[in-house]
C-alpha cells in the first residue's frame, strides 16, 4: 500500500518556529518530505519592527499545491483563540477549491500552540474544523 502524501504547513514566524525541532522529528518519524510555510501576509518593515524570528529556507505553500496531497496537518499558533491571520487568509483564498470539490475526502489535522497555558489552543481548533468541514 502507498503511504499518502501528507502536506505539513506552518507558520513562518513565533511559536511554530519555537516548535520547529519537534516538527522535524514528526516529519522524519513519518517519512514527510513536504514541509511547506503559509504566506506572509506582512510587510518585512512591520515584521522587522515586531522583532520577528528570521524568515526560514521552507517555501511557502499555494493554494493550488493543495489538491497535490492526500492529508494536511496544519501546525497553528494561537491569537486570542483562533488561527493567525496569514492561515486565515490562506484559507480565505481557497473557495475555488472548494466549488470544484478539489479538496474533497481529505484528511487534516490541527497542532496548536501558545505562549501561555489558557491560550486558547481548543478554540483554535474548534475554529478551524468548519473550513476543513465545508470543503
Amino acid at each position: 500500500m502507498q503511504r499518502p502524501r501528507l502536506l505539513l504547513l506552518r507558520e513562518q514566524k513565533s511559536a511554530s518556529y519555537k516548535c520547529k525541532p519537534s516538527i522535524t522529528s514528526l516529519i522524519t518519524l513519518n517519512d514527510l518530505s513536504h514541509f511547506l510555510v503559509s504566506p506572509e501576509t506582512l510587510p518585512s518593515e512591520v515584521l522587522s519592527k515586531m522583532g520577528a524570528a528570521p524568515r526560514t529556507s521552507d517555501p511557502f505553500v499555494s493554494k493550488e499545491q493543495l489538491p497535490e496531497f492526500d492529508g494536511f496537518i496544519f501546525v497553528i499558533p494561537t491569537r486570542y483563540g483562533r488561527a493567525v491571520a496569514q492561515f486565515s487568509a490562506f484559507f480565505d483564498q481557497t473557495g475555488g477549491l472548494w466549488a470544484t470539490q478539489a479538496l474533497n475526502k481529505k484528511f487534516a489535522t490541527v497542532i496548536t500552540s501558545t505562549a501561555t497555558q489558557h491560550g486558547g489552543q481548543e478554540t483554535t481548533a474548534l475554529t478551524t474544523i468548519p473550513f476543513f468541514a465545508h470543503q
